[in-house]
Parts: structure tokens; C-alpha cells; sequence
């Protein structure tokens, strides 16, 4: 489904919205830590995940892994992302 107008269910089409602009922040916030702490960290932690590239991430929860695992764990306000998914061994 690639046009919001195919989304009939009002309920539906604000939760799809609300995962885009998740992955969108996350994407962001993954591109920051990377740039932080450098590229061959980021590379190691795609790595150690079987990732070439952040183009490969199908999901908020291994975004999230991510940028945890590069030390950008907070959103800009110094909150803290929420998960529950096992810890990254880097």
C-alpha cells in the first residue's frame, strides 16, 4: 500500500502515520549517532546485525538497537527510548 487514500479505517491510517514518523525520528536520530560515533563503529554494529546499511532495517525495533548500541539513546530532550529487546554486545 504505497497511497494514504487506500487506508479506509480512519483508526488504521493514523497508526500507519504514526509508525512513519517513528521510523522517520529514528532514522534521524540513527544518522546522528553514526555520525558521532563514527563510521566504523556504526559499520560493526550493522555487522554484528548482518546489515550493510540502515536501508536494510525493516524495523523501529532494530532502529532502536541501533542507535542504543552507538550510545544515541536519548531523543534530544534526554529521554530515553523505551525497549525490550535483548542488549547489543558490541
Amino acid at each position: 500500500m504505497w497511497n494514504p487514500r487506500d487506508i479506509r479505517d480512519a483508526a488504521t491510517r493514523e497508526k500507519v502515520l504514526a509508525y512513519m514518523r517513528a521510523a522517520e525520528r529514528g532514522l534521524r536520530r540513527a544518522q546522528a549517532a553514526r555520525d558521532k560515533a563514527g563510521v566504523p563503529a556504526f559499520a560493526a554494529i550493522l555487522q554484528r546485525l548482518k546489515l550493510s546499511s540502515l536501508d536494510q532495517v525493516d524495523n523501529l525495533q532494530t532502529l532502536q538497537l541501533i542507535v542504543v548500541a552507538l550510545g544515541g539513546a536519548t531523543d534530544g530532550r534526554g529521554c530515553f527510548w523505551i525497549i525490550s529487546v535483548p542488549s547489543l554486545l558490541i
